[in-house]
């Protein structure tokens, strides 16, 4: 007997991975806040409230409420032994 989610017991790991690397390639390495530490540590943490209360109104910066959303989205999975 197959367990029930078995398939997708990867996939949040997966999903966090590829987050992970494009937002540390957009705000890390490259755009506005990459050598700004002051103006991105806040970036962070909203981004990092997003992904607790995915419910959070969007800031109105499409690039960034597109990653925290994806974010929040990648972080509710169900538990794969349910």
């Amino acid at each position: 007997m197959v367990r029930r989610h078995a398939v997708c017991r990867g996939q949040p790991l997966s999903d966090w991975l590829m987050w992970a690397l494009l937002f540390d390639d957009y705000y890390c390495d490259t755009g506005p806040h990459c050598a700004r530490p002051a103006s991105f540590n806040p970036l962070a943490g909203q981004v990092m409230t997003r992904a607790l209360y995915p419910d959070t109104a969007p800031t109105g910066d499409g690039r960034f409420d597109a990653y925290a959303s994806a974010l929040a989205a990648a972080s509710y999975w169900p538990s794969p032994w349910t």
